[in-house]
Formats: C-alpha cells, structure tokens, sequence
C-alpha cells in the first residue's frame, strides 16, 4: 500500500496535480487543522479529577424523585383562572382531562416518578422549591401557559449511590472539562486584539430572509 501511494502521489506531481489551486488550499487547510490539535494537545491539559464529595453532592442534588401533574392551555389569563379554581378545591385531573393541550391530558396531567434530573428541563426549573401539594404560577411552556403541582416527594435513595457513581462522574468531568475550555478560549482571546464592527453586524442581521436561499452566499468577503 505505501509503494501504491508513493506512486500516486509521483504520477500527479508528474502531471502536475501539486499546483493545482484547489489542491493548495486544502492542504493548507490540512496544516492548519494539524497545528491546531497540536496546539490544543499542547496547552489544554485540564485537571478533571472529580472528587467523591462532588459527586455526593450532585447526588443528593438531581436524585430524589418527584411526581409532577402538569395542565397547560392557550393562554395566561386561562391559566390563572384554572388556578384559582383548583386552589378553591376544583379537581386537578377532572381538569387536566377537559381542557388542557399537553402529552398529559389523558392521565389527568400526572407523570410518572420519576428522579429529578429526568424531568424535562423547561418544567424542572419550575419546581426547585416546590413543596408537596403546592402549585406553581404559570408559566410559558413551548407555545402555550402551563402550571405545575408537586404530587409525590422521596428524598435520595443512599443504597443507590453506588451503583450511580461513574454516571455522575462522568457528568461532572464532562462540564469541568467545557469550564476548561472556555478559561482557555477566553485566556486566548485576551491576548488577541478583537474589533467588533456594529454596523456590518446589523447587515448581517438584515441578510437574515436570505438563509437558506441561493441568494445568501453571494456579496462581498466581509
């Protein structure tokens, strides 16, 4: 194979392949990618060590289980009209089965148990420090208003510690290692001079109804 290559790579200089511009540019564009990996293998070297009380931390933090019941309509004023119907004693699932627009309709808005960090992120952040039974404000949730009740709460199960450990690790290590790279990135820029041109940025922002269009590559360099 490496006899066949070398002869490959003989009979296009011979023909002259090696001045071709296209052939340049990509091997340029090669030895850029290549002294940037260097680069990086060189100087990011960040310490990902992850140590046991940041994953009893975490643990204790996205392991305990909650069970949500969930109801969501069009719009806020109906939101908090059904609010303060259930608040008044109005059943919950007898509404979520009448009115609301969500995957949960037909299980009255209840979901399973679930663990924490399995909750859908947009409803999760809504229930931080939600008590059992209570109900949160609605919210905007994707093109509609939904509210939230806490039905279910079980603290973190220790024995189950274990047996989530590397997962966790894992985790932890993979976001140490984005605030890793984002000190390098910015360490970088710090040492490079950045001028941000405001009026050619709003162009940009103006040739916007042309992406995706045959229109939008053309123009000028900048």
């Amino acid at each position: 194979k490496l006899v066949n290559d070398r002869l490959l790579i003989q009979e296009a200089r011979n023909i002259g392949i090696d001045k071709e511009e296209w052939l340049l540019d990509r091997l340029q564009k090669n030895r850029r990618n290549l002294a940037v990996q260097r680069f990086v293998a060189d100087k990011f070297k960040p310490d990902l060590g992850v140590p046991d009380s940041a994953i009893t931390n975490y643990f204790k933090a996205n392991y305990d289980k909650v069970q949500i019941r969930s109801v969501s309509v069009k719009t806020l004023d109906e939101a908090r009209r059904l609010i303060s119907l259930i608040e008044r004693g109005a059943s919950m699932d007898s509404i979520a089965r009448a009115v609301s627009v969500d995957t949960y309709k037909f299980q009255g808005g209840l979901q399973r148990l679930k663990y924490r960090f399995s909750v859908e992120e947009d409803l999760r952040k809504h229930i931080s420090d939600l008590k059992k039974g209570q109900l949160t404000p609605p919210f905007p949730y994707r093109e509609v208003y939904s509210f939230l009740r806490l039905e279910e709460y079980l603290p973190p199960d220790s024995t189950e510690l274990s047996a989530s450990k590397k997962t966790i690790s894992t985790i932890i290590e993979y976001r140490q290692k984005m605030a890793a790279w984002k000190r390098f990135i910015d360490d970088l820029q710090s040492g490079i001079p950045i001028k941000i041109d405001s009026v050619l940025l709003q162009k940009i922002k103006g040739d916007s109804s042309l992406l995706f269009t045959q229109n939008f590559v053309s123009g000028s360099d900048e």
